[in-house]
């Protein structure tokens, strides 16, 4: 009798690991990944600024000769330059219909909701790759909680209104 109940324990303890491996497999998160490309581009958009800053430097004076052999300065007209607020337009009108819709979105779902938020993520986190998959999985989450910490002084990694207005403020500064 002994034995048996050492068989039938030994049968639960086993059927317990292997349900609770196939959590930690179905559960585990590829991570956040770096290629080679993305790392190069990264550089080009460095050396590209670099560029940008010193022919800005070059043309700040321009020096025009008239038909009477005088130089006059010319100062070119400066370019408006987008506010993020007006680039991200779209976006924040997407949050803004999450916070009007008052949602809260988590872990397991999916859609363009969840899309909106991961384009947010990708803009916001610029050192890191984020796929935009529309599925809030334990990156997206992982993504959340760190926005929270940093913007709202913790969180759960729930995306409801504070989260939503936080990052609609974030891209309106």
């Amino acid at each position: 009798m002994n034995e048996l109940k050492y068989q039938i324990t030994q049968l639960v303890f086993l059927v317990l690991l292997g349900l609770g491996g196939y959590w930690a497999l179905t559960h585990l998160d590829n991570g956040v990944t770096y290629t080679r490309t993305d790392l190069v581009a990264d550089r080009g958009d460095e050396i590209a600024l670099a560029d940008d800053q010193v022919n800005a430097v070059n043309n700040e004076t321009v020096l025009v000769a008239p038909d009477e052999g005088t130089v006059d300065e010319v100062e070119p007209e400066p370019e408006p330059e987008p506010t993020p607020s007006d680039s991200n337009a779209d976006l924040i009108a997407d949050l803004q219909a999450i916070v009007d819709a008052n949602v809260t979105i988590d872990s397991g779902a999916n859609g363009d909701r969840v899309g909106t938020v991961q384009e947010f993520l990708a803009l916001y986190f610029t050192d890191k790759t984020i796929t935009i998959d529309r599925d809030f999985g334990p990156t997206t989450k992982g993504l959340v909680k760190e926005f929270q910490q940093k913007e709202l002084n913790g969180g759960d990694g729930r995306v409801g209104p504070n989260t939503l207005k936080a990052m609609i403020e974030y891209l309106e500064a």
